[in-house]
């Protein structure tokens, strides 16, 4: 982006520190990002134990949790996870 409006974090990052302060930044984003998937999981992980799963162990409600969750990433556009939302809505 030379002399164009700034557009992430990461670019001005390295405006401001150079290349090392953009790849400290990166390494910040994507760690913030994989602590929100963490979460994710483990909160629908003790939803599946809160509607009657207690029998199962922890480990396979996160397995599973995960397995519900992880195809939606594979979509090619928003329409049909907006039937799901229309179903979490409704329930």
């Amino acid at each position: 982006n030379s002399g164009g409006a700034v557009v992430g974090y990461e670019e001005i990052a390295e405006k401001a520190f150079g290349y090392v302060g953009r790849r400290i930044i990166a390494a910040i984003l994507y760690a913030e990002l994989i602590g929100v998937v963490g979460i994710f999981l483990t909160l629908c992980a003790s939803s599946l134990s809160a509607i009657g799963w207690p029998a199962v162990s922890p480990q396979c409600r996160l397995l599973l949790a995960a397995s519900l969750t992880v195809p939606w990433l594979m979509l090619r556009d928003l329409r049909a996870l907006s039937w799901l939302s229309l179903l979490g809505v409704i329930s």
